[in-house]
């Protein structure tokens, strides 16, 4: 199966060390868990070319799932900084790079959906090296 960056990274654009490989379990049980639920089952074509489908109500209840999964959102949409912070440092060694990229990418919303779906917008558009490959 060929291998395709579903978020967090573009592999051209990434430069940090690699996700330990038990985050990359983690990740992909919380995406095959996600993708169990009706209600958040997603194609994987529309998550392969997310840019391009990130208004699509399936994908952002996709993500808003594997954010709650992750840890990086409460089941009730708060963000939860700490966790974010210490999921981008798994990849990322510059603590002035994360802040900047935190106060750059992760922004409490209204809604929960928009808030996590324009997170992980973010993260691709700035290489961040948390990603889960499908």
């Amino acid at each position: 199966m060929k291998v395709v960056i579903v978020f967090f990274a573009l592999v051209a654009g990434i430069s940090a060390a690699t996700l330990p490989e038990s985050e990359k379990t983690l990740l992909k049980q919380i995406h095959d868990s996600c993708q169990a639920s009706p209600s958040t089952h997603v194609d994987e074509n529309l998550l392969r070319h997310m840019t391009q489908h990130s208004q699509n109500p399936k994908v952002k209840a996709h993500m808003l799932c594997m954010a709650q999964g992750a840890g990086m959102m409460s089941h009730s949409g708060v963000l939860k900084m700490s966790v974010i912070k210490s999921k981008m440092a798994m990849t990322m060694h510059d603590e002035h790079l994360i802040d900047t990229t935190i106060n750059k990418c992760v922004i409490q919303k209204e809604d929960p959906m928009e808030t996590s779906m324009d997170m992980w917008m973010c993260f691709m558009q700035n290489n961040i090296g948390y990603m889960h490959a499908l």
